[in-house]
């Protein structure tokens, strides 16, 4: 057979069975002639035609005459036998079959597959994909490039077919280079974006896909050099910037948003990679069948149905698997195995479905809010293929399902279950048993799979007796996958005969009792018992054991649970369980059901006791194990491994709580408690320690004792979290009593160190500072302890003991103490803690106005969190960030922190660093002079804390609201605020003094002035308690204003003279909520009064100004910024009033 390839693309070649007939064609004009032709085959093109084409400036005579000529050449180099190249006096036709093959043909036809393919993303559709790959290994470059045709018409047909697929290269490149950047092989992204940039070098999305694929690799400075080569290239070429996107996407390469990390695979991740990695066998039409509703725009839910046991898990998860890039945001697993078989309410469906998807989603639940109403907020803007295996165990839930799927319409659900959802937006598979039919030429597909998995386990059946015995095992099962699976793993204990002949036995027996019963169910239950049979006393112990677990498993607590490993080898040998790729050991929702029913029947009831304790004994040791490795370089995975198994952990956790093993439970107290930290599910942590209180509420002995104290530390620790109180301090009061009473010096440290940090948030306390000073005498003591527990305690000792000094105005010491505490984070591994300490370091930097430093530490601090997948705490720093750039009076910047801390926040529901950011954006809009901004996203915090429900927020915001209706000439309902605010801080002195303070802004405003003056002095008093010298100086400036407005110019010299020292010593005012106003206030004081230090001071104002306004990139936002209030007066001063303009800086 002859095979033939021509080559187009990047010059012209043509092999037959891989031999170059190139030189055969002699000239160019026979080599374009023939590439036309091959565009234009099985066409009858009339001869004039082609001759006016190729020769256009000859006389029709002379160019029929080389056309002839030509048309020989080509004859001769394809071989005049074939009927390929036909010809009679008129036209000339070539006419191809199948076994040639043209570059470019093929070229344009896997593009126009690609475009005219209906998919959700080209770039994740996996039938796309061999298509777009296709299309990249032809296209070597232009048509018949290095050939020049003589022939204009000629030469703009070529160019016209140059470009076309040029353009499409360039596109096929672009969506090849966007799946590797989604699958995060960067290296492929890098060439795909480089064969871009050869074809068109200016193309913007390439520059930005290789900025990317650089960034992640680590070559962050390659990544911003690409930047500025992008930048150059089109200044040079065009005279314009690059697009707002690639500017953006250099700032986030700059600041380390986008940088080098391996995004870790999620456990259930690992668990449907490692099921999906199983054979999978015919099942290809449902395969694609599933592909096909995957990529459809429109559909957003599609339930797999059919028995347990038919395969439903799999083909879920080898389409999820296939399509998951399709989704911006990839598959989350969600596996919905439960406990028992009890069906479950609404509520608690729906409460657990909601509870499974945000640990599989990594969203962050605030208890003060609905849960599932936090899962629809999270997930509106997100696009998730969402895979939920085994639904009918929620199968109340599906309501809540159809709220999620309106709210979030990029989102898709694929869902396994025994029965439909019953929604309308639903798209139903019913998954039957595979065919038992045969063919002359082929198994059935159940054999096919039955001697697939037989082969993999090393066994073999040959000859046509073989084949019948196998399809009528087969067929005995019914086609049912599970079944099959079992049948060919008991080849290791029987032949194919004896195994066709139990099957029978089997199912006779099993006839009479189960006549409503499917026959797939029947005889599924037979493989089941047939295995059985086949399994020593032993194994059938060890499987009975096992079902006791309600997950995946690592495979040591498989072994201990069983307590031999020989007959989980043989569990494994006949596939009664698995061991999956990520060496967790899994079994089959219906075997272990199987199994749990063989545990209470067939066995001694020690042995399920025995079963139960070793499966408590083993997860809680491993919890409690895993306490350091939480607070380390792999946290994320540790965690997430953790989560995993989150069924079987509160299973042991209760079983030991009831039978009274108080040491284990205690020794796993403190791992729980990080682990429900760290995982931000603060409310499954205080729900189940106060459960577990209630099992030692009258402790009597040391155990108890012990174990409850443990137990109250852990509750007002995550209590704290949400919102600290009397009842938070109570709980580590009574836990040092006990640690007291047991003379557990180790206990009674952590207990004071909790006490303290309680004590110490948020303002300084004496009792706080006392409880400290026990703790270090404690630790004095040298305490019996691990030599790296003992260094977290002190780290965190030292942490606090730095907090103080800060607020002593220590600087020095607090940086010390901080420092010591990093040393100590270090030598323990505890990267958590040592980020902490970064945010120490960081708020010290901040005080003192060196804002390069205090930057650098919450980078590094960020850098960690990110690393570990901390969330919450991104959050956190990156509102910091934002805070550090609004003191200095880079608000555009500031700004950019706080909507990515918003970003974060939606993504993973955390609502109170969503409502958090909302504040801080209306200060960051309030002191920029844009008040309009400012009042909207103040009112969207409103609105968010209404739901939220935290005090201290809301006193924010009312504090806020003053301000901002003050800035509006709205005095009365700024007053109206001011004092909202300040009754509602009477435990929060720092914000009780703000309050005040906006009670004097307004009061002043209404000429009150004698009130006015009471209330700055209440300010100034509290401030000068809690030691905020700098903001002494605000309620000092505002004091300074009332004087001023008595016409007091001495009485408001003296009051203005500590400012003015202050700002002619070098002074900040970082962290004062209207710097430039104070500026004014002094410099108004000394014009009054003559002083000449007037001019010094309206100087260091102006600077100030001018700095702050240059930082405002934005026209229209410099403009604001210049027109606010204060910052006219200061750059207008001296000269006739009038509005400033930015053209005057």
């Amino acid at each position: 057979m002859t095979t033939w390839h021509v080559q187009l693309l990047g010059g012209f070649d043509i092999r037959r069975n891989g031999v170059s007939l190139n030189r055969a064609f002699q000239t160019d004009s026979a080599r374009i002639l023939f590439a036309w032709l091959c565009f234009h085959q099985k066409q009858a093109v009339r001869r004039e035609t082609l001759a006016t084409l190729l020769w256009s400036d000859k006389p029709q005579s002379a160019a029929q005459n080389a056309l002839r000529v030509t048309l020989s050449r080509i004859r001769q180099a394809i071989g005049s036998t074939l009927n390929t190249l036909l010809t009679d006096p008129t036209t000339v036709t070539l006419n191809l079959s199948s076994d040639w093959h043209i570059d470019a043909l093929e070229f344009l036809r896997a593009v126009t597959t690609v475009r005219n393919h209906p998919h959700r993303s080209v770039a994740g559709c996996p039938i796309c994909q061999a298509h777009l790959h296709r299309a990249a290994m032809l296209y070597r470059g232009a048509l018949l490039a290095g050939m020049t045709p003589e022939s204009e018409p000629l030469l703009a047909w070529i160019t016209h077919q140059s470009e076309t697929m040029h353009r499409a290269a360039i596109e096929v490149d672009g969506h090849l280079a966007e799946y590797a950047l989604r699958v995060g092989d960067w290296r492929a992204a890098q060439d795909y974006a480089g064969r871009q940039l050869q074809l068109e070098p200016w193309y913007e999305a390439a520059h930005r896909q290789l900025m990317v694929a650089l960034a992640r690799q680590g070559q962050r400075t390659a990544a911003l050099a690409q930047y500025q080569n992008c930048y150059d290239l089109l200044q040079h070429e065009f005279g314009i910037e690059p697009e707002d996107e690639t500017k953006q996407l250099a700032e986030s390469i700059r600041t380390g948003q986008i940088a080098h990390f391996i995004e870790p695979i999620l456990p259930s991740q690992h668990q449907a990679d490692a099921i999906n990695r199983l054979p999978l066998i015919g099942r290809e039409r449902e395969v694609a069948t599933l592909i096909d509703w995957l990529n459809q725009a429109g559909l957003q839910l599609i339930t797999i149905t059919g028995a347990g046991g038919i395969g439903k898990t799999r083909l879920a998860l080898r389409a999820a698997h296939l399509m998951q890039y399709a989704f911006r945001d990839g598959a989350r697993y969600i596996f919905l195995h439960p406990e028992d078989g009890a069906a479950m309410t609404n509520d608690d469906a729906t409460a657990s479905l909601a509870r499974a998807i945000a640990i599989a989603c990594h969203i962050e639940v605030n208890d003060q809010y609905p849960l599932p109403a936090q899962i629809i907020a999270a997930l509106q803007s997100r696009a998730y293929l969402l895979v939920c295996d085994s639904f009918e165990h929620v199968a109340a839930a599906n309501l809540f399902v159809n709220e999620l799927l309106t709210a979030a319409p990029d989102c898709v659900v694929l869902v396994t279950s025994r029965q439909p959802l019953h929604l309308r937006r639903e798209q139903i598979l019913k998954l039957g048993p595979l065919s038992t039919k045969t063919t002359t030429a082929e198994p059935s597909p159940s054999a096919q799979m039955f001697i697939a998995l037989a082969k993999r386990s090393g066994v073999t059946g040959e000859g046509q007796l073989a084949l019948a015995d196998i399809e009528h095992i087969c067929a005995d099962l019914d086609g049912m996958p599970l079944g099959i699976e079992l049948a060919a793993a008991a080849l290791h204990t029987m032949n194919l005969p004896e195994l066709r002949h139990t099957m029978q036995q089997r199912i006779q027996t099993l006839h009479n009792p189960l006549t409503d019963a499917p026959a797939r169910h029947r005889s599924l239950s037979a493989i089941l018992a047939s295995t059985w049979q086949t399994l020593t006393a032993t194994s059938r112990q060890a499987l009975a054991m096992l079902s006791v677990v309600h997950a995946p498993c690592p495979l040591a607590a498989a072994q201990a649970i069983i307590g031999s490993e020989e007959a989980l080898a043989e569990l494994f040998d006949l596939a009664l369980a698995r061991r999956l790729d990520d060496g967790t050991v899994w079994l089959h929702e219906h075997v272990r059901q199987w199994a749990g029913e063989r545990l209470l029947s067939n066995f001694d009831p020690t042995i399920a006791d025995t079963a139960h304790r070793r499966h408590a004994e083993w997860f809680l040791d491993w919890l409690a194990g895993a306490y350091h490795a939480m607070q380390g370089t792999d946290s994320f995975v540790i965690r997430e491994r953790l989560l995993a198994s989150s069924k079987d952990i509160e299973a042991a956790w209760y079983w030991a709580l009831i039978h009274g093993a108080w040491d284990r439970v205690s020794a796993a107290v403190p791992a729980y408690e990080v682990l429900f930290y760290l995982s931000g599910r603060f409310f499954d942590g205080l729900e189940r320690f106060q459960q577990s209180l209630a099992y030692v509420s009258q402790p009597d002995q040391p155990e108890t004792k012990r174990l409850r104290a443990r137990l109250l530390i852990g509750q007002a620790t995550l209590q704290r979290l949400r919102s600290s109180g009397p009842a938070s301090e109570a709980m580590i009061q009574e836990a040092v009593t006990l640690a007291e009473q047991l003379a557990d010096q180790q206990l009674l440290a952590n207990a004071l160190l909790r006490l303290g940090t309680l004590q110490n948030t948020g303002r300084y306390n004496a009792s706080g500072r006392a409880t400290l000073d026990r703790l270090r005498e404690v630790l004095d003591q040298q305490i019996t302890m691990p030599l790296n527990e003992l260094y977290v305690m002190e780290s965190a000792y030292w942490r606090l003991m730095s907090w103080l000094e800060l607020h002593a105005g220590r600087n020095e010491m607090a940086i010390a103490y901080a420092q010591q505490a990093r040393e100590l984070a270090e030598q323990a591994h505890q990267y958590v803690m040592i980020a902490h300490c970064y945010e120490s370091l960081s708020a010290v930097f901040s005080t003192i106005g060196n804002f390069a430093d205090s930057e650098h530490y919450l980078q590094q601090a960020l850098t960690i969190y990110q690393q570990l997948r901390l969330t919450y705490h991104q959050t956190n720093v990156l509102d910091l960030l934002a805070q550090n750039a609004d003191a200095r009076g880079d608000y555009e910047q500031a700004q950019r922190y706080y909507w990515q801390e918003l970003v974060l926040a939606r993504e993973c529901g955390n609502l109170d660093a969503e409502l958090v950011a909302h504040i801080n954006l209306g200060i960051s809009y309030d002191q920029m002079g844009h008040y309009e901004q400012a009042l909207s996203h103040t009112q969207i915090a409103m609105a968010l804390c209404d739901k939220v429900g935290n005090t201290k927020h809301h006193t924010v915001i009312l504090a806020n609201l003053s301000l901002h209706a003050h800035h509006n000439h709205r005095h009365e309902l700024a007053l109206a605020y001011a004092r909202s605010a300040t009754e509602q801080a009477a435990n929060l002195p720092d914000l009780q003094a703000y309050g005040y303070d906006f009670q004097g802004h307004a009061l002043l405003a209404l000429g009150r002035l004698d009130e006015a003056e009471q209330a700055y002095h209440q300010a100034k008093t509290i401030r000068q308690q809690i030691n905020y010298p700098v903001l002494v100086l605000e309620s000092q400036a505002g004091l300074t204003r009332v004087a001023l407005t008595r016409n007091d110019a001495a009485e408001a010299l003296r009051r203005a003279t500590p400012i003015v020292e202050h700002l002619l010593a070098g002074g900040h005012l970082y962290g004062t909520e209207e710097t430039l106003r104070i500026y004014w206030t002094a410099y108004q004081v000394l014009a009054a009064n003559q002083d000449p230090r007037s001019e010094a001071v309206l100087e260091l104002a102006r600077n100030v100004v001018r700095e702050r306004a240059n930082r405002l990139s934005d026209q229209t936002n410099r403009t604001i910024f210049l027109n606010a209030e204060f910052n006219r007066r200061i750059m207008t001063a001296g000269k006739p009033e009038a509005v400033y303009h930015p053209s005057a800086a």
